[in-house]
């Protein structure tokens, strides 16, 4: 009998059946699992289950028939066997299985359900590659005169592969039959079969008016669907192992709570007691809009949510890597850490460099990390922690994005600390809510601090009456605000008293140059004193090294006392960073003027426990650089907000402070903002005006998740030249992935004041962008007030 590979692995895991078999067991429980949420997507799309399951059943039979021809076999014998001298050719087999499926369909009685559109030929097309108007990926194919094909032998043999699962399909694989003409070449056009079989498929959208459709909305859905599940299911059937995710995280609110007790009893040796706003949230089956304040519980309040119905997957969105590793860790505290994943732009790096301190995992470990980190990036863990990109990525059809879409189906998808996001991000939000709901899934949104035109729009976008709210915690006071005209170095002495007395204390400014300029100032004033060694400057402009460092020095196991304060350090010079970043508390904070939700975040760093006695916030003027650059459009908002501190202040409760929120945001709405609006119509676009089922193959430039004046890229400085290239040149993989502790994220304009001037490298390491640009491990990348975009 005829071996044939669909994998370069001896023995059964490589064989063709093994593969297919595997791909029709993990559709079958794909739709088990999710039946609820799959059939309740068929009927807003009015396809039948039946139908829906059958097509997706066809495609992932007939998706590997390809590599039954005789280029693909050829090459896998060669890798398998390591035999050298064989004339490999290369050739996308896919193209094979979506003309054997097109010949499927034309027979007649054979289409899954009454629908013109091809959705398993598209989908089985785009199953490895992009797909555009053009077939830009299948340009190589299209030209050569030789193109691969199969034999009559290799069709039966794949259609007759048995599988307990393949009753669904029998009829329309009853109709598959072997014609030689169709891999014949056209001398009269001078076409190959695959130049023909395209220009027939062109003519078959246009006949069905795919660029007029009425309905774009259900043809996209569909497509998107068909083409998720069935590369969902290829790609874990192509896994071995460890490498297979679980379908589901298996746990109900019980077990949740349950294991929320463990780990907070092993943590500090308290039992877990819910509050009622995390009862609330828990109880409530459908969407949700969360506000509770600093220190209630909500990541607690949100996985209760999450687990209160069958919902197999937890999406959980953050605004940066530190806050995602930071709950990344306390989720394999509450779940199988082989059901969790992290996803981010340095993920690679934290995975395979959190599994040994000294960084001495061996290859065979990266490896894996690697392999797992291709899932990971499009949500296949039951659960998933991301920065919230990762999902907004989708919006713009880019990479692999139908996998998302797919991972949301049914799923509970947590978006937090909302209040982080501008009118730009906040439109990619919407837009992605939208469709999550569209496949069934849940959605709560969570924030501290939320004005009420936000409050009100996502209210309505989630269709809930009221968000639930901590108002048990609202009435509490943490610590007393104050206002003053006084610059932060009016301070200094009462700073210093404040040390000596043991406070912990942070100064927060809202540029980099700024919290340079002051470190310098306090390194100097504190050198000969007992806390020359307890000052940390804190930003994003350090090497990912440095930054891991002084987080762990912050916020580190151990490294925190009873009121969650920094034991090593006393004073901290930071920008808005912190914000977000870091749970962790100071006595006393000294923050430069800001937008009040900024401050309020800020604030929330200022006794975060609500156990130190005396702790104070105290806001000193904003500086024309800030404002000129760093908040400047924001200028309304600014002047509002001190207006209002310069009225309020005192030992504000958590209530008086959210009066105060509505009081600065009273006249502002952000869904009339042009980013907001920006971000929507670029969206309309891709989605409605270009192709409703293609994807973005190029670089567009409407195609980012934050606007092009915010983005940063990362460089390394040269002084990190000797280091970075031996890691290169080791030849492991484990070293490699050390390349990126030394990369400095830094702002066009900040590459530009040092002129560009990128190290001449030796071709092999030419990639590395190691710029003649100076750095210091205290201060980081020096910046100047003149750059825009350093915070």
């Amino acid at each position: 009998m005829t071996h044939y590979y669909a994998k370069p692995l001896p023995g059964e895991e490589g064989s063709y059946e093994y593969h297919i078999r595997s791909c029709l067991e993990i559709a079958n429980s794909f739709f088990e699992l999710n039946a609820g949420s799959i059939k309740s997507f068929c009927v807003d799309n009015d396809v039948p289950y039946d139908a829906m399951r059958r097509i997706c059943f066809v495609a992932l039979f007939l998706h590997d028939v390809g590599k039954l021809g005789a280029f693909f076999q050829n090459r896998m014998e060669h890798l398998v066997s390591k035999v050298n001298g064989r004339e490999l050719v290369y050739f996308r087999h896919e193209l094979i299985s979506a003309l054997i499926l097109w010949g499927c369909r034309e027979c007649d009685g054979c289409r899954c359900f009454d629908d013109v559109f091809p959705y398993e030929v598209f989908a089985v097309l785009g199953h490895h590659k992009g797909l555009d108007k053009s077939w830009k990926n299948f340009a190589r194919e299209t030209r050569k005169k030789q193109a691969d094909k199969i034999s009559r032998e290799a069709l039966y043999f794949a259609l007759a592969v048995e599988s307990p699962y393949k009753d669904v399909i029998k009829r329309c694989l009853d109709k598959v039959h072997f014609d030689e003409s169709l891999f014949a070449y056209r001398e009269d056009t001078n076409e190959n079969w695959v130049e023909y079989f395209f220009r027939r498929l062109d003519k078959h959208f246009k006949r069905t008016s795919l660029d007029r459709l009425k309905d774009k909305d259900r043809l996209t859905r569909v497509c998107t669907f068909v083409r998720g599940v069935l590369c969902y299911c290829d790609w874990q059937a192509s896994s071995l192992g460890s490498e297979r995710l679980s379908f589901s995280h298996g746990y109900d609110s019980e077990i949740m709570e349950s294991k929320i007790n463990v780990a907070m009893l092993t943590e500090n040796g308290k039992t877990f007691i819910k509050r009622n706003f995390q009862c609330r949230c828990g109880r409530q089956k459908g969407n949700v809009l969360a506000i509770a304040p600093t220190g209630s519980g909500k990541t607690e309040a949100a996985l209760l949510w999450a687990t209160c119905v069958a919902s197999n997957k937890i999406i959980l969105l953050m605004p940066t890597k530190v806050t995602s590793n930071s709950l990344y860790e306390r989720m394999i505290k509450y779940f199988a850490e082989a059901d969790c994943g992290i996803t981010h732009s340095g993920a690679a790096m934290y995975l395979s460099t959190s599994k040994d301190d000294s960084y001495g995992a061996s290859d065979e470990e990266h490896g894996d990390v690697f392999k797992l980190l291709n899932k990971y990036r499009t949500f296949m863990a039951p659960v998933t922690v991301a920065t919230v990109d990762q999902l907004l990525s989708a919006n713009f059809r880019v990479g692999h994005w139908y996998l998302k879409e797919i991972a949301t189906l049914g799923a509970s998808v947590i978006f937090d600390e909302i209040h982080s996001y501008d009118p730009y991000m906040l439109g990619l939000i919407t837009k992605s809510i939208e469709r999550i709901m569209r496949m069934q899934g849940r959605v709560m949104v969570m924030s501290a601090t939320m004005p009420r035109a936000l409050r009100e729009h996502f209210q309505g976008l989630l269709g809930v009456d009221e968000p639930i709210t901590a108002d048990e915690l609202m009435g509490r006071s943490n610590c007393t605000w104050e206002y003053t005209d006084n610059s932060i170095e009016w301070y200094m002495d009462e700073i210093k008293e404040a040390l000596a007395a043991g406070r912990k204390v942070a100064v927060v400014v809202n540029s980099i140059g700024r919290a340079q300029e002051l470190y310098r100032m306090w390194e100097k004033e504190l050198a000969d004193t007992e806390f020359a060694d307890k000052i940390m400057c804190y930003h994003s402009a350090f090497i990912m090294r440095d930054r891991i460092a002084k987080e762990e020095k912050l916020i580190g196991t151990g490294k925190r006392d009873e009121y969650g304060r920094p034991k090593e350090i006393s004073l901290i010079i930071a920008t808005q960073t912190i914000e977000v970043s870091l749970d962790i508390s100071f006595d006393y904070m000294y923050s430069e003027l800001a937008p009040l939700d900024s401050l309020i975040q800020r604030a929330g760093r200022c006794n975060r426990k609500g156990n130190i006695e005396g702790a104070r916030f105290i806001v000193f003027p904003i500086s024309d650089v800030a404002q000129k650059y760093v908040y400047k459009n924001a200028a309304a908002i600014i002047c509002k907000t001190d207006e209002i501190l310069r009225k309020r202040q005192g030992k504000l409760s958590e209530n008086e402070i959210g009066a105060m929120l509505e009081e600065a945001y009273q006249d502002y709405s952000f869904i009339d903002h042009k980013d907001y609006k920006t971000a929507s119509d670029n969206i309309e676009v891709i989605w409605d005006e270009r192709a409703p089922i293609f994807d973005t193959v190029d670089y567009n430039e409407e195609c980012v998740t934050r606007l092009i004046s915010y983005v940063k890229v990362p460089i390394i400085p040269q002084k990190f030249y000797g280091e970075v290239t031996e890691l290169c040149r080791s030849g492991e993989k484990k070293d490699k992935l050390k390349v990126a502790l030394y990369e400095v994220p830094v702002g066009m304009k900040t590459l530009k004041l040092f002129n560009n001037k990128k190290c001449v490298m030796s071709p092999d390491l030419a990639y590395l962008d190691i710029y003649e640009i100076p750095y210091d491990d205290k201060i980081g990348v020096p910046s100047n007030n003149d750059d825009p975009l350093l915070c």
